[in-house]
């Protein structure tokens, strides 16, 4: 009982975040097109493209990333100086 309910408060969260999600990236493309005039008709992968941006959704992924492989060098060199128990 007690796994199902951790799974489906995890799986709400989940939800939550993707919403939110979505509710920053329509502001950037919003101000997308507001700051880069000329990307007003365009289609939003061809707007960000035009300004040199990636959606947010792949900016939050690669930071993810980054961020994972420094703790993990982080780890490996605490690893390697801290005494052996």
């Amino acid at each position: 009982m007690c796994g199902s309910m951790v799974d489906i408060q995890s799986a709400m969260a989940e939800n939550r975040r993707g919403k939110k999600i979505d509710q920053i990236e329509s502001i950037q493309k919003r101000a997308k097109r507001i700051i880069h005039n000329p990307t007003v008709d365009m289609p939003y992968i061809s707007a960000l493209t035009y300004a040199d941006l990636q959606a947010l959704k792949h900016r939050r992924e690669t930071e993810a990333r980054e961020l994972f492989k420094k703790i993990l060098s982080l780890l490996a060199v605490y690893t390697t100086f801290s005494p052996t128990l």
